[in-house]
């Protein structure tokens, strides 16, 4: 499984508004997950978006920038301390397996 490549935006419907609506990225701009939440008892109204939810919007966009990061340090810190790589580099590693899973 691979995720989608390129570069991960967030999009709002209106400029300069806080809330996200979805994130998309890729050369196509794949949609990558949405923000919207429908109110139940209005299918067509669409709830605010929380501030833990911009934050998490935030965070999912910029998960390629944080993957790539990480498999930069760890090159680094394997060329650095070889042979006693130390619990860091382990947990890096663990960390970009289970995000490359």
């Amino acid at each position: 499984m691979s995720h989608t490549k390129g570069n991960w935006e967030i999009h709002r419907e209106v400029l300069n508004n806080p809330q996200p609506e979805y994130i998309y990225g890729g050369e196509d701009s794949t949609h990558i997950c949405d923000f919207r939440k429908l109110n139940p008892l209005n299918p067509n109204l669409i709830d605010e978006v929380l501030e833990e939810q911009q934050a998490n919007a935030q965070l999912i966009a910029t998960a390629p920038d944080l993957l790539k990061a990480c498999k930069g340090m760890l090159e680094w810190a394997r060329r650095v301390k070889e042979k006693n790589a130390g619990m860091e580099v382990f947990n890096t590693e663990q960390a970009i397996a289970k995000a490359e899973s």
